[in-house]
């Protein structure tokens, strides 16, 4: 297992927590240091919503990964219920330009995405809270051949 983040405190405080683990941050163009087909699960859990070139990170998670290997992506979600309320009564305070968050997914959207980078049989589910109210999107699927 081999933790990854941008952040050169993140990757720090992760080594401290976890001596036994390997921890490292990706080139400064983005790219994992790990070689082509070489990993069988990626996860991004918390983590899409906060990088500005998604696109360049799906494909480095598609490159690490081998041929029909998992991709499992969390992130948060509103409900449909909890949508049209902030629509309605707090959308510029609730999605702060100043909050880390650049982005924010539906069911539909993360599903598009995942499949555009050559992700197959993906699933999307909305989990944790109550119907209407869910509090996360998660998402897997696996690494297709050659990315359409």
């Amino acid at each position: 297992m081999t933790g990854v983040d941008p952040a050169p405190a993140a990757v720090a405080r992760a080594r401290s927590a976890h001596p036994d683990l390997e921890f490292v941050a990706p080139a400064a163009d983005g790219q994992l240091p790990f070689a082509d087909a070489s990993f069988d699960v990626v996860t991004c859990v918390n983590v899409l919503q906060h990088v500005a070139d998604t696109q360049s990170l799906l494909s480095e998670a598609r490159r690490v990964l081998a041929p029909g290997a998992l991709l499992a992506v969390a992130v948060p979600f509103h409900g449909r219920l909890r949508n049209v309320l902030v629509a309605l009564g707090s959308f510029e305070r609730h999605h702060d330009p100043l909050a880390p968050e650049l982005r924010f997914y539906t069911a539909r959207s993360l599903r598009t995405l995942l499949e555009e980078f050559g992700f197959d049989g993906v699933n999307v589910g909305a989990h944790g809270g109550v119907p209407l109210l869910r509090e996360t999107l998660i998402a897997r699927g696996r690494r297709a051949g050659i990315a359409r």
